[in-house]
């Protein structure tokens, strides 16, 4: 009788503790979350060490660590992370898009594509995942798919610059200049000022006056 006690008492304190484990390791997260949306990558790197350490299994730490490895250019570290975060929780379209990053970052672009289409699938109303999988595609000059998921992009996020000047430069490689113009100059519009651009744009107009 006694022994059935002591191994009750036993499994309430490593509940408590379990969850007291837990819980600090949410702080951690929390504090990863902050300092990644404020661009200290390094910082919220150690935060969701920590936070890894009290609790292993907390997805969400592996795919922001691996999300902030993948800013500070050490992909390997983030393709890690985001297989470790799919393998916790499979249905969680960041994990697959972050591993999709990293992958394209290797240049290995038809693992990316499998990877944002994964995204897609579990959640299909991001518009970065959708530009992101174009761009992949254009680096294999699958231009019609591209240009169908910068379309996508655009319909999600209208004010999307990057996706109006990547489906800009896709029509351009088309022959369709004046698509490509139209396009360059709405990236222009929405703020999306970079060289590139406008060098795409003035290229789209002396191809169209030839």
């Amino acid at each position: 009788m006694k022994s059935m006690y002591l191994c009750i008492i036993l499994l309430h304190l490593l509940y408590a503790c379990t969850g007291r484990s837990h819980e600090e390791a949410m702080t951690h997260h929390k504090k990863a979350i902050s300092l990644y949306r404020s661009s200290q990558y390094d910082q919220a790197i150690l935060e969701e060490t920590k936070a890894l350490a009290l609790d292993a299994h907390l997805a969400e730490a592996y795919c922001i660590r691996g999300l902030s490895y993948l800013k500070t250019d050490r992909y390997d570290d983030a393709i890690a992370d985001q297989t470790k975060a799919i393998a916790l929780d499979s249905a969680t379209y960041l994990a697959y898009y972050g591993r999709g990053l990293a992958y394209a970052s290797k240049g290995e672009q038809d693992r990316a594509i499998a990877d944002y289409s994964k995204a897609i699938e579990i959640e299909s109303e991001h518009a970065e995942v959708y530009y992101s999988r174009g761009i992949a595609l254009g680096k294999k000059a699958l231009l019609d798919e591209a240009l169908l998921d910068y379309t996508r992009a655009i319909r999600l996020n209208p004010r999307f610059g990057a996706a109006y000047h990547a489906r800009g430069v896709a029509y351009g490689l088309k022959g369709l200049h004046d698509h490509a113009i139209e396009d360059h100059t709405k990236a222009i519009e929405m703020g999306f000022i970079d060289p590139e651009v406008y060098a795409s744009r003035g290229a789209a107009y002396i191809r169209q006056s030839n």
